[in-house]
């Protein structure tokens, strides 16, 4: 562990000085088998769940399971965080310290961590009330768009954040007037839908599905958001076509790449195909035409 000072997260009409914090540093735990005895029950209680759940998926894995001894360990750095501050073990104390831990740069630079805590976040998250994620939503957002950018090349971080991303999606404000706030995340969200990673690009179509699911009684919200999806269909359905005529006016030398691309536009236009067999009955009407 680590002590990182000046943490800071507002938290309902109050605010969390995690000062100094101790969170995880930017180094992989070694593989420690954790046992979780009767003491920690009454700390459990208040939770909401967390950590039981937490510790049904992760907590018996075993010592060959470095990711679930991870993000166990996070649990119980951020539950020690919340109780040296004299606050209430509850999911709305987990989202304020794990943002907070999350906005530092030394937090993210370790690729173990930052996969341990958005797992944690995806379970966090929808025990966390939508006027608090509401509060907190654009820095939130922010944080996980930068974070997606920042890992790119990690396939099971950005499988995580993309959950993370999508329960953030759901809970944002669908007023007319607050939407547009919503559309840079939602356009990193609707940019994996075509990631060459099967895992990624099920889960940024998992999370599209349920973002329009969540939309149905909103229609100027579920209009906009089907107008992005729409748009983004479009272009990679003409992929293959504008490829090949590429293909065609390329030199023998250029033909190799040429016929590459021509590939790439075909799996995509196939991976946008079967996702629209999902999200299609949830577009606004005009957006399908």
């Amino acid at each position: 562990v680590t002590d990182c000072s000046s943490l800071s997260w507002k938290y309902s009409d109050g605010c969390i000085k995690l000062q100094p914090a101790v969170i995880l540093a930017a180094t992989p735990i070694h593989p420690v088998r954790i046992q979780i005895s009767q003491d920690c029950l009454p700390v459990m209680q208040d939770d909401g769940g967390i950590t039981v759940e937490v510790l049904a998926r992760h907590g018996n894995k075993g010592p060959s399971s470095t990711e679930s001894q991870q993000v166990v360990a996070v649990l119980h750095a951020l539950k020690d965080v919340i109780v040296a501050e004299k606050l209430p073990v509850t999911p709305t104390s987990f989202f304020a310290a794990g943002f907070s831990a999350m906005e530092k740069q030394e937090t993210r630079s370790s690729v173990p961590v930052t996969l341990a805590m958005c797992t944690l976040l995806g379970i966090v998250l929808p025990r966390v009330p939508n006027n608090v994620l509401r509060a907190k939503w654009v820095g939130a957002t922010t944080l996980m768009t930068t974070l997606l950018q920042e890992q790119h090349q990690q396939p099971q971080v950005c499988k995580a954040a993309l959950l993370v991303l999508s329960q953030l999606m759901g809970a944002c404000d669908p007023s007319q007037e607050a939407w547009p706030h919503a559309a840079g995340p939602w356009a990193v969200l609707l940019a994996f839908l075509t990631d060459p990673r099967a895992k990624v690009r099920k889960r940024a179509s998992q999370g599209v599905v349920e973002v329009l699911a969540g939309l149905q009684a909103h229609p100027a919200a579920l209009s906009a958001a089907s107008d992005a999806l729409a748009k983004l269909v479009g272009s990679v359905l003409a992929g293959p076509e504008a490829a090949a005529r590429a293909a065609a006016a390329a030199s023998s030398k250029a033909r190799g790449p040429a016929e590459e691309a021509i590939t790439r536009a075909v799996t995509s236009a196939l991976h946008i195909l079967g996702m629209q067999r999902d999200a299609l009955p949830l577009m606004a009407a005009g957006a399908t035409k």
